[in-house]
């Protein structure tokens, strides 16, 4: 079976889970089909077609480059086209169109939960592609119930697979002081303002606490702002971004990991922190939370966070508890099922 895999990034080229997934998912499916490779960026991949577009143009603009680009492209005989999110998918629904081959489209979020006020030209991109998929892969229920209900799409059209985890090998440290780990965007979907509101509270109870903040956005200049007038700076470090093969250094090195995000369509970053023998905390809006339960859920509040943080780091067995139930239920989420159920959309679509 040969596969045309179309990303926007990989985990070497990441801004976000998506990149861990395309990168995790393509690791499974190694030997399992013959997998050839479009990407915006160099990626290292075998069989890898780099196919870059104008910079110095708006971020809009610079993917309907690429997926202008994509949709010229000669689909090379491959039996299926596979792409993923909103940012790769109307280039390759053209190409699929162009070629009488099917599409297969994984979703990892939509418009409605990354943005506040969601964007209509980015959601009628995502409707025209979820229309012109074959088959969708959401990676939740939760998920798949947007698309269903905002997008208008059959149930029937769409699959829910999870992400995936792949063992790092690295130890769980005790740090000298408390430490609370934020890895992820800087932006509204992620409410890192819940996290910092939070950190007098713990502070009272832990006043030697600190605050890590992996990760860029938008909303880093006032996150700096909001410490300083709620007088936590001292507590607080912005690291920006981290690179993924850094991040699980501070998974190693941190006491738990709080997830405050309005809308959390899996969370792969906790799992890779429950993997790693992390604690966490995590909203309930959390599509992760369907597959495994060793997260504590706290309602996205200040003071239910600071209360949940404030538990675990009081009672070390508890922690410990949760740091081994986390781990046997981030192993049972490898990508090698995750390429098994991924060959399994694709033979059903083929008909084979």
């Amino acid at each position: 079976m040969d596969i045309l895999s179309v990303g926007w990034e990989t985990s070497a080229s990441m801004s976000g889970g998506l990149g861990v997934h395309y990168s995790g998912l393509s690791s499974g499916l190694s030997g399992r089909v013959s997998l050839s490779h479009v990407l915006p960026f160099e990626s290292g991949l075998p069989n890898s077609t780099h196919l870059p577009f104008f910079p110095g143009v708006s971020f809009l603009s610079s993917v309907l480059e690429y997926n202008s680009r994509l949709a010229s492209l000669p689909s090379n005989g491959c039996d299926l086209i596979h792409t993923h999110d909103w940012l790769a998918a109307i280039g390759s629904a053209r190409l699929a169109q162009k070629s009488g081959i099917p599409l297969v489209l994984s979703v990892h979020s939509t418009v409605f939960d990354r943005e506040f006020m969601p964007s209509p030209d980015i959601f009628a991109i995502e409707r025209q592609a979820f229309r012109s998929a074959g088959h969708i892969i959401a990676v939740s229920s939760m998920l798949k119930d947007t698309i269903v209900s905002r997008y208008g799409i059959p149930e029937g059209k769409v699959s829910v697979i999870p992400n995936g985890f792949s063992p790092s090998g690295i130890q769980q440290s005790q740090p000298i002081s408390p430490t609370v780990l934020f890895s992820g965007r800087l932006v509204f979907q992620k409410s890192p303002e819940s996290l910092v509101l939070a950190i007098p509270k713990v502070l009272s109870c832990f006043p030697d606490a600190k605050f890590i903040f992996c990760g860029d956005g938008y909303l880093r200049p006032s996150l700096g702002s909001f410490a300083a007038s709620l007088g936590v700076s001292g507590s607080v470090s912005f690291q920006g971004f981290v690179p993924y093969s850094e991040i699980f250094n501070h998974y190693s090195s941190s006491s738990l990991l709080v997830s405050s995000s309005v809308s959390e369509p899996f969370g792969l970053s906790i799992l890779e922190a429950l993997g790693s023998g992390l604690p966490c905390v995590t909203t309930p809006n959390t599509g992760l939370l369907e597959f495994c339960d060793a997260p504590v859920v706290a309602e996205r509040t200040s003071g239910s966070i600071a209360d949940a943080v404030s538990s675990l780091l009081s009672d070390p067995s508890l922690r410990r508890r949760l740091s081994s139930k986390g781990m046997m239920q981030a192993l049972g989420l490898s990508w090698a099922d995750v390429a098994s159920r991924t060959v399994g959309v694709y033979e059903s679509l083929l008909g084979s």
